[in-house]
């Protein structure tokens, strides 16, 4: 089975763009070509596939849904000292290293 391939981008100005609107899309819309829009040598926007844009918005999806994490473990130690947090930090590490001893013992027997 071949792997699908990876459509070239194309940097076109806004003039051209419009000009070739409805031809870009179908190439687009083939995977043949993603577009990078320009305005002036500037770019300003991209013109992608929908599958392309379903890839973005899960990484979207997937970074606000890490980074409400990061914010939460943030608050969780507000207020403490860098020496606090590495001494609860290896607290909790050697409480996870005694879980896995004790989880492998119990296999062995």
């Amino acid at each position: 089975m071949a792997l699908p391939k990876n459509p070239s981008t194309e940097a076109m100005n806004v003039s051209e763009a419009r000009r070739q609107f409805s031809e870009t899309l179908d190439r687009v819309r083939r995977r043949e070509i993603r577009v990078r829009v320009e305005k002036s040598g500037i770019p300003v926007a991209g013109i992608v596939s929908v599958r392309d844009l379903a890839i973005l918005e899960g990484q979207d999806s997937r970074q606000e849904t890490q980074l409400g994490a990061l914010n939460r473990y943030q608050a969780a130690f507000a207020g403490f000292t860098d020496i606090e947090n590495e001494i609860e930090i290896a607290r909790e590490l050697e409480n996870i290293r005694q879980e896995l001893r004790g989880e492998r013992a119990q296999e062995r027997s």
